[in-house]
């Protein structure tokens, strides 16, 4: 299943993980990118069925997202991989001391600024 998610396909999913019942437009504010583009990855987490929505009966305007069990799962596997990712960047860090560190830091900050 996971050749057919796009990053931004598991970051959504994570985001209904964490928030379940949210609204599309939460997670556009959450996520900082359009509700067109939310529309478009929660249809397809429908269409593979990794989460479900709920429409209240008296306002159907307004969609509820919430996870399927095997959404939930994906969800925990991609935060296990992130807390991993961060191990090994923390222990890469601290291979370093802190004189290497600031040249580091100067670097990016000058590469950042570049426009």
């Amino acid at each position: 299943m996971l050749p057919h998610l796009s990053v931004s396909s598991l970051h959504v999913l994570d985001v209904i993980n964490r928030h379940e019942g949210i609204k599309g437009v939460d997670i556009a504010r959450d996520m900082e990118i359009t509700k067109g583009a939310v529309s478009k990855i929660t249809r397809k987490l429908l269409d593979q069925g990794l989460i479900r929505k709920t429409q209240l009966p008296d306002n159907l305007k307004e969609i509820y997202f919430s996870v399927t069990p095997l959404g939930a799962e994906l969800a925990e596997l991609h935060q296990v991989f992130h807390q991993e990712k961060d191990q090994k960047s923390m222990k890469l860090l601290t291979s370093f001391d802190a004189a290497s560190l600031e040249i580091v830091a100067d670097f990016l900050e000058k590469l950042a600024s570049l426009k």
